[in-house]
């Protein structure tokens, strides 16, 4: 053991189908949880790690990132993948790990978080692009979808578009970008802003869903928005079609 302290940043991927969410709880196998597991039978005692974006269960992730302090001196900073990735099952991968400057911090320090959500209009997709997409039985009209969805680009209070907050969270939220494009055999919907609240992007593609299914347009959804009243909003998503794609930093910072 060293007495000189690092700060270690982690991208991680991982299938969530199995798991209770990214953040860690006492009767549920998250994914944070055993990473902090892995981190305890390399170091001999307990590390935390802080993570960007707090995926809900059943989510999945491209993209996260983490962060943890450590005075082992014997693992240079880009092994840390390579230990991890020896213990923890295989549907969580540690893409990358570096050092950072100490005051980095996943969380508070991201300034763009982006999401994507996979849909598709093909009944017969294979099975496992079904494990991870929803199928909509409507043929999607990318034109349409865009104009819709563009409604909630901005500065807006988004309580409309979330689950139930824990007490002093604000339900202000930035979003930079708000749109579908092709990847066949997906279409896919892709949100980028400051921060999001439980279940948001679930809840705005749902309701982008039910008003396209319907025939509706933008003003649809610019009134549920500004309503900011959730029982107006459409069904959330599964979670099965979304990945938390990548989190931007400052260069300086991360």
């Amino acid at each position: 053991m060293s007495s000189m302290v690092r700060n270690i940043k982690l991208v991680i991927a991982y299938n969530g189908k199995k798991y209770a969410g990214w953040q860690i709880q006492d009767n549920d196998t998250t994914i944070q949880g055993l990473i902090e597991e892995a981190l305890k039978k390399i170091h001999k005692y307990e590390i935390r790690i802080v993570g960007a974006g707090r995926t809900d269960s059943g989510v999945h992730a491209i993209g996260q990132v983490a962060n943890f302090n450590t005075d082992l001196a014997s693992i240079p900073a880009e092994k840390f993948s390579l230990a991890l990735n020896s213990i923890l099952p295989e549907d969580i991968r540690i893409l990358e790990s570096k050092e950072v400057d100490l005051s980095f911090n996943s969380r508070y320090d991201a300034i763009e978080r982006i999401y994507k959500y996979q849909l598709t209009d093909i009944y017969s997709v294979m099975p496992w692009e079904k494990d991870f997409s929803m199928y909509i039985d409507k043929k999607l009209d990318i034109t349409v979808l865009n104009d819709i969805a563009s409604a909630v680009i901005g500065t807006h209070d988004f309580s409309a578009f979330s689950a139930p907050m824990e007490e002093h969270v604000s339900t202000v939220k930035t979003i930079f970008s708000s749109s579908f494009y092709p990847s066949y055999p997906f279409i896919i919907y892709k949100i980028s802003g400051s921060g999001f609240l439980r279940k948001m992007v679930r809840s705005i593609i749902g309701t982008i869903v039910e008003i396209y299914k319907n025939g509706g347009g933008r003003g649809e959804l610019e009134k549920i928005l500004f309503s900011k009243d959730r029982s107006l909003s459409g069904a959330t998503a599964p979670a099965k079609g979304l990945f938390l794609d990548y989190v931007i930093y400052d260069r300086e910072k991360g």
